[in-house]
């Protein structure tokens, strides 16, 4: 089974994402916090979900940071935002693809998808 990390401050947001992807047949984990690049490391998801405005942790430095190290670089990210500048901050820094807040399920699977 494919694993997705979803890296979201909205607990809403992340509830309606798990709960899609865990019945399209995902192993979905979350985090709320930082995610220190340790954890993905270890953790080596095969798909990351990184919303780019976060409470304590900018979404764009860790995108960054997982597209620079030759431990993580492989991992598709995408960026989920609301913000208007996504398309141009998603390929600054190397995010392989956005999805715009709010979403429709159909696009995030689809999305998803792409990358499997």
């Amino acid at each position: 089974m494919k694993t997705i990390l979803i890296v979201e401050d909205d607990i809403d947001i992340i509830d309606t994402i798990r709960f899609v992807l865990m019945n399209t047949g995902y192993v979905v984990l979350s985090t709320m916090n930082s995610t220190p690049m340790s954890f993905i490391e270890e953790l080596k998801p095969n798909l990351i979900l990184l919303d780019y405005h976060l409470h304590n942790l900018s979404g764009k430095n860790l995108c960054i940071a997982i597209k620079t190290n030759y431990k993580t670089s492989d991992i598709p990210v995408i960026f989920i935002s609301g913000d208007a500048n996504i398309p141009y901050i998603a390929a600054k820094c190397g995010a392989d693809a956005f999805i715009e807040k709010p979403f429709d399920i159909d696009k995030l699977i689809f999305t998803i998808e792409r990358f499997f």
